[in-house]
């Protein structure tokens, strides 16, 4: 198996092939030797998935104008890393005069192109007034 580089897979660690078709079914480590018997054999990758994989998670706290995108929004951005394809629930931040949204749960792309946004609400009081 020596163009073993023509099977990444992002997000993935190749860590061996397994032989299909036998009933001695064997693995073989990337880069290992086969030699070609008479009859015809299959190879399957076998691949291990990397704990190391970023993702992004940003708390984006709503502007006085009631928006989410204006140059003044606060935003505070955590890079973060875990298994590629499993599901994470990041945790959210307490911002005081803000209503701290529910966790959410958010699957980690293998590319490291996940971005979990979570939106702080200003909380809003009425007061009254009265005079005397």
């Amino acid at each position: 198996m020596s163009n073993y580089e023509e099977f990444k897979k992002a997000g993935y660690t190749l860590t061996g092939w397994k032989s299909v078709g036998y009933t001695d079914e064997k693995i073989y480590l990337p880069g290992e030797k086969y030699v070609m018997g008479e009859l015809p054999l299959y190879f399957k990758a076998i691949y291990e998935a990397n704990d190391d994989t970023p993702y992004v998670v940003n708390h984006i706290r709503e502007d006085v104008d009631g928006s989410f995108t204006s140059k003044e929004c606060e935003t505070e951005t955590e890079k973060l890393t875990g298994t590629t394809d499993t599901k994470v629930k990041p945790e959210v931040k307490a911002y005081k005069g803000y209503t701290s949204p529910e966790k959410r749960d958010v699957t980690i792309s293998g590319d490291g192109s996940t971005v979990l946004n979570y939106h702080y609400y200003r909380n809003k009081h009425n007061i009254k007034f009265e005079l005397d």
